[in-house]
């Protein structure tokens, strides 16, 4: 691909992203502020004991808690995203659980393969296929 080509791209890009609104709040603000039935979540914290990863106070384990709950009670959809881990499945209990295999991180070492995980999808709603 061209540079003249990738700067083509851009309309289409702008054109796609005209009503969207990316926040940077606090996920209970946000959450709180622009929930509605027309509006999807897609949350995707810090993994389980990698929070301190970030910054000391942005997100910590129970904030996992937090986030979970306050996403049981909104008016609109959510999908969260995580690794499988026990945690999720009882924190998301009834959701629907879409998992697929990942490569985990960005584990770059010579002669060593990259280490596999599973991936999950949480969604509190069933997922759609456009036909």
């Amino acid at each position: 691909m061209s540079f003249r080509n990738s700067i083509d791209g851009l309309n289409a890009i702008a054109e796609r992203l005209r009503n969207v609104c990316i926040e940077s709040l606090d996920y209970a603000e946000c959450i709180k502020r622009y929930d509605s039935k027309d509006t999807l979540f897609y949350c995707d914290p810090p993994y389980l004991n990698a929070e301190h990863y970030y910054s000391k106070d942005s997100f910590g384990h129970d904030d996992h808690y937090k986030l979970a709950e306050l996403l049981h009670g909104i008016k609109g959809k959510a999908m969260i995203s995580h690794y499988q881990n026990g945690l999720y499945d009882e924190l998301y209990k009834g959701w629907c659980r879409h998992e697929y295999s990942s490569f985990k991180g960005s584990h770059k070492s010579t002669g060593e393969s990259k280490p596999k995980t599973v991936e999950c999808l949480w969604t509190n709603f069933e997922r759609e296929f456009n036909r």
